[in-house]
């Protein structure tokens, strides 16, 4: 992973870098169970909710995938329909099997860093 903008953000400190990145695993699935919990009432405003509040996070650790992919629910919610719901629980699994390809990334580097 390049994780070039929390490398910047934290100075290059590889301790500090392995702290931010195990508070992001916990978000990480913190978003999974919200993500699974909004599909499984059928709440388009939770879904887009979690993938906002992911977006910035996988900016941060230059993970373009999931990031593209919760940008795609932005314009969700506002729109009542039940194809909405369909298109968004689709979204839903493809961020979802981007997240759990993530995380293995995500202990790897960590488990190269020094420090």
């Amino acid at each position: 992973m390049p994780l070039r903008a929390l490398r910047e953000l934290l100075d290059h400190d590889e301790e500090a870098l392995r702290d931010a990145l195990a508070q992001f695993l916990t978000s990480l699935a913190d978003v999974r169970a919200g993500m699974r919990a909004a599909i499984q009432i059928h709440d388009l405003e939770a879904l887009a909710f979690h993938a906002h509040r992911f977006k910035s996070a996988a900016g941060q650790i230059d993970a373009a995938e999931c990031y593209r992919l919760c940008g795609l629910f932005k314009a969700l919610p506002g729109r009542e329909a039940p194809a909405v719901f369909l298109e968004a629980e689709g979204l839903a699994g493809q961020l979802l099997a981007a997240l759990d390809a993530l995380e293995p990334e995500i202990r790897y580097t960590m488990a190269t860093l020094r420090g």
